[in-house]
C-alpha cells in the first residue's frame, strides 16, 4: 500500500495540492518516505516548468514510448530492489511527541514539536494466559463493582468464540455485546451507534456497564472509552491505538466516576503461549496470518511481556521510542535466546515486503520524476489495467487487494426468503409487510433501494473457509440464475444491476455448492447469519 500512497503523494505535490496526514503512531521511516515523495513531486514540477516546451509531435512520441516501457521498467525496478533498511541509532531518531512534520515546495522536510496537551496517563500492562478460564475470572474480578471492559481479538473467529464464552459465563449478570467487520453494513452502523451511546464521551455510569468483544474495528474511528481492556498481542503501534480507547476521557477528578478498582488504567495482553526469556513465543492459532511474526516478537520483548509480571506504559511519552524500535528492521531487540527465531522472522518479513512491491508494480502508475516518462498524467486509465472497484473477475479483485495490501475480497447483498417464499429484506431490519421486495410491478422506492444496498458485506478467504473465491462467486451466480424475482428487481432498479445476492432461508441459513474443477470435487459451504453474531461459515465435504 505504501507504494501507491507514495506515488499518490508525488502527484499531489506536482499539482500543488495541500495534504494533511494524521497518525499517532507512524514510524519515522515511513513519515520521512511520505514527506520525500511529496517533495519529489513538487521538485519534478519545478524542473519540468524550466524545460523548453516540446513540439506536439515530439511530445506524443515520447509519451507513447514511455507508456509502452512502463510495465517493463516497473518490473525490473521491483525485482532488483533490495529491501535494505539503514539502521538508525536512537540519536538520529526524533523522539519528540507530539510532532508536526512538513514539507513546502521542494525544500527539505522540517519538524516542529508543539506544546503537549499536558494530559499524561500511566497504564498498567500485564500478560495473561490465553485460555477461557483466565479471561472469565479476570473480568469477574475486575467488574465486581461495575464498570465496562472491552476484549479485543485479532480475528473474527476468536472474537465470536470469546463472545460465546463470556455470554454463557455472565448470563444475566452483565450485558455482553459483539462487534467485528463481518456484519452487514446496516448492522455495523447500528452497532456503532449503540456503542457510542453506551460508551462514548457523553456516556454516564448507568450506561457504562457491560463487556464488549470486538476485533480491530474498535480501534478505528470510534470515540469510545472503556474502564478495562484485554487485547490479543499485535504490533506495538496497534496496541497503542487500542489503548487509546482505555480511559480515553476524564471521568471525574482522579477518575472518581469510574469504579474504584478500575481508576488505574489496566491493559491485559493475551494470545501467547510458551513464552519466556529462554523460549520465543508461540502465538495463538491464526495470529501470524494477521500480523508478521517479526513485529509480534519485538512487541513482546519491548513491552516486557516475556513473563506475567506487570509493567507500566507512560503515555504519550513512551509512544515514539516503542514504535521506532519495533519497526527498526535491522536492529535486534529480542532476548539472546530468541536470536535464531528473530532472524528467521526478519527474513520472512523482508521477502513479504519484496513480494508486495513486485505485486504493486503491476498496478501503479508512473512516477512524475521518472526520466523516461512524460510529465503528463492524462489518459493513464487507458492503459490496460483492471479497475479495482468494479466487476467480480479475479484480476479486478487482485488489483483491489494489491492497492489495500490485504486479502482478495468481493461483496454480496444478503437478503432472505420469508415463509411464503417471497424475497425480502432480513427480518431483523423490518418485520412489517414492507420488507417484501418481490411481486410488485413498480420499481422500489429510493428508500427501499438504499435499504437493500445497506445489506452489503465484504467477504474474503477467511470468510468462506479459504475456499477459492472464483468458485464461491460461480456458486453464487449459479444460485442467482434461479432467482427470477431478483432478476426482475435488477431490471426495475438500475442501482441493483450487477449486484451479487446471497439469499438466506427463514432461519438465516444458506448452502453453496463449491466446485473444484482441478480435483473434480464439490464441497458444501454452510453459511449462517444473525444480527447477534454476524457471518459464520463452515465447509463440509
Amino acid at each position: 500500500m505504501n507504494v501507491y500512497l507514495e506515488d499518490t503523494l508525488s502527484w499531489l505535490g506536482v499539482y500543488g495540492t495541500p495534504v494533511i496526514m494524521l497518525s499517532a503512531t507512524l514510524p519515522q521511516e515511513k513519515r520521512e518516505a511520505f514527506l520525500e515523495a511529496y517533495r519529489k513531486g513538487t521538485a519534478a514540477r519545478k524542473s519540468e516548468l524550466a524545460k523548453p516546451e516540446l513540439p506536439m509531435v515530439d511530445f506524443l512520441s515520447a509519451r507513447s514510448s514511455a507508456i509502452g516501457a512502463k510495465t517493463l521498467n516497473h518490473s525490473s525496478d521491483s525485482s532488483s530492489a533490495e529491501m535494505e533498511v539503514e539502521h538508525a541509532d536512537e540519536e538520529s531518531l526524533d523522539m519528540r511527541y507530539p510532532l508536526i512534520s512538513y514539507v513546502s515546495g521542494d525544500g527539505a522536510p522540517q519538524s516542529i514539536a508543539p506544546e503537549a496537551s499536558g494530559r499524561e496517563s500511566v497504564v498498567q500492562v500485564q500478560r495473561i494466559a490465553d485460555d477461557d478460564e483466565t479471561l472469565v475470572q479476570l473480568l469477574r474480578d475486575k467488574l465486581a463493582d461495575g464498570g465496562c471492559a472491552v476484549v479485543v481479538r485479532d480475528t473474527v473467529q476468536r472474537a465470536q468464540h470469546a463472545y460465546e464464552v463470556l455470554k454463557d459465563a455472565f448470563c444475566d449478570e452483565l450485558e455482553v455485546s459483539l462487534t467485528h467487520a463481518r456484519y452487514l453494513a446496516c448492522d455495523r452502523a447500528a452497532t456503532d451507534a449503540c456503542l457510542l451511546e453506551r460508551f462514548g464521551k457523553s456516556s454516564t455510569p448507568d450506561t457504562r456497564q457491560g463487556i464488549v468483544v470486538a476485533t480491530q474495528v474498535v480501534e478505528q474511528s470510534l470515540d469510545v472509552d472503556f474502564d478495562l481492556m484485554i487485547t490479543d498481542i499485535a504490533p506495538a503501534d496497534l496496541i497503542l491505538q487500542r489503548a487509546g480507547r482505555l480511559h480515553r476521557h476524564h471521568r471525574g477528578v482522579d477518575e472518581c466516576d469510574r469504579p474504584e478498582p478500575l481508576r488505574q488504567a489496566q491493559l491485559y495482553i493475551s494470545g501467547m503461549e510458551d513464552c519466556d526469556f529462554e523460549q520465543s513465543p508461540t502465538f495463538a492459532k491464526s495470529l501470524e496470518r494477521v500480523y508478521q511474526r517479526f513485529f509480534l516478537m519485538r512487541t513482546v520483548a519491548l513491552m516486557k511481556l516475556c513473563d506475567f509480571e506487570p509493567t507500566q506504559l507512560h503515555l504519550p511519552q513512551d509512544i515514539p521510542a516503542l514504535v521506532q524500535r519495533v519497526y527498526d528492521v535491522n536492529a535486534n531487540c529480542c532476548p539472546d535466546a530468541w536470536q535464531s527465531s528473530e532472524d528467521d522472522a526478519r527474513a520472512k518479513l523482508l521477502k513479504h515486503l519484496r513480494d508486495s512491491e513486485e505485486k504493486a508494480a503491476q498496478f501503479r502508475i508512473f512516477k512524475p520524476d521518472e526520466a523516461q516518462s512524460p510529465f503528463f498524467l492524462g489518459d493513464w486509465l487507458k492503459k490496460s489495467m483492471p479497475d479495482p472497484d468494479t466487476a467480480r473477475d479475479s484480476a479486478s479483485r487482485q488489483a483491489r487487494a494489491s492497492v489495500r495490501d490485504s486479502d482478495d475480497s468481493f461483496e454480496v447483498l444478503v437478503l432472505q426468503r420469508d415463509a411464503e417464499g417471497n424475497l425480502c429484506l432480513p427480518e431483523w431490519m423490518d418485520d412489517s409487510p414492507r420488507r417484501v421486495l418481490s411481486g410488485g410491478f413498480e420499481p422500489l422506492s429510493a428508500e427501499r433501494v438504499r435499504a437493500v444496498l445497506s445489506c452489503s458485506i465484504s467477504l474474503s478467504g477467511t470468510s468462506v473457509c479459504w475456499q477459492n473465491l472464483d468458485a464461491v462467486i460461480a456458486a453464487l451466480e449459479t444460485q442467482q440464475d434461479d432467482l427470477d424475482d431478483w432478476f426482475v428487481l435488477m431490471q426495475q432498479n438500475r442501482e441493483l444491476n450487477g449486484q451479487l445476492p446471497l439469499v438466506l432461508d427463514t432461519e438465516g441459513n444458506a448452502v453453496l455448492r463449491i466446485r473444484n474443477d482441478q480435483r473434480k470435487t464439490t464441497r458444501q459451504l454452510c453459511i449462517h447469519y444473525s444480527k447477534e453474531k454476524g457471518w459464520e461459515a463452515h465447509a463440509e465435504q
